[in-house]
């Protein structure tokens, strides 16, 4: 072979990785002196890790758990060492799979309200309630609002009669354009609670439904023009019989 076809894809890598063969090594140098085609060639397989670590760094936040092993895999910012082409190349389809992977999942499972609901009240933490002691009037006037919001009456009675939640306070709150109620709790263990109430949209199920949101507890029914959610804690038992009772009584 004459010219640049004298050295492989993998000679010219190894090359450049600092891997290769010390004969070998001396060799290219030797060829990269009089061989512009040949230094075009191994410029053309060179891999600019620091471009691909700064175009990518913003993208790791949204990957999946197991694209820290992909990240492992690249070499610090101002390291000597070049990964081999076929393993950065791997190493970057990876890593922009996983990232797009990621963003894929978060936006089907943001779709519904329920989701942005179990967000919100995943931030809650035990302090967010507890020193939350508002007067019977204010809460009268707060369930009102609610009520007026929603299109039907939210009767204190009805939120106060389930046993292992203490209410704390009711929140107007919104999705697309259709009022979102939040009343929250806090359980008997000290964990956050919600119950939040919204119009539904056609019907296409009845029943109580469980599942688990955010790593939560929670429940799902529609009745009539209204759909249910009650979230929090980890206490399937408890949310299940508060649910069965808060679809009897609202």
């Amino acid at each position: 072979m004459n010219g640049t076809q004298r050295f492989s894809d993998e000679e010219l890598v190894a090359f450049l990785d600092g891997q290769a063969e010390p004969e070998s090594a001396r060799a290219i140098e030797r060829a990269l002196a009089t061989d512009a085609d040949l230094a075009a060639r191994l410029n053309g397989l060179h891999i600019d890790m620091a471009g691909i670590r700064e175009a990518f760094d913003g993208l790791l936040p949204l990957a999946p758990a197991f694209d820290e092993k992909v990240e492992g895999l690249l070499p610090p910012a101002g390291g000597r060492k070049r990964l081999p082409m076929a393993v950065a190349a791997t190493a970057l389809m990876c890593l922009m799979a996983g990232a797009g992977a990621g963003w894929f999942a978060g936006t089907r499972q943001d779709e519904g309200w329920q989701s942005f609901a179990a967000t919100y009240h995943s931030l809650y933490v035990n302090d967010t309630l507890a020193s939350v002691h508002q007067p019977d009037a204010e809460i009268a006037a707060d369930l009102a609002r609610s009520s007026k919001a929603l299109g039907r009456e939210i009767g204190e009675g009805a939120i106060r009669r389930v046993a292992g939640l203490d209410f704390r306070r009711a929140q107007i709150l919104g999705f697309g354009d259709q009022p979102l109620i939040q009343l929250a709790f806090l359980s008997n263990a000290g964990a956050p609670v919600a119950l939040c109430i919204t119009r539904a949209g056609p019907a296409s199920r009845s029943g109580i439904e469980m599942k688990r949101l955010r790593g939560m507890s929670a429940a799902s029914w529609i009745k009539g023009d209204y759909e249910y959610l009650l979230i929090g804690g980890h206490d399937d038992g408890l949310i299940e019989r508060a649910a069965a009772t808060f679809a009897e009584s609202l």
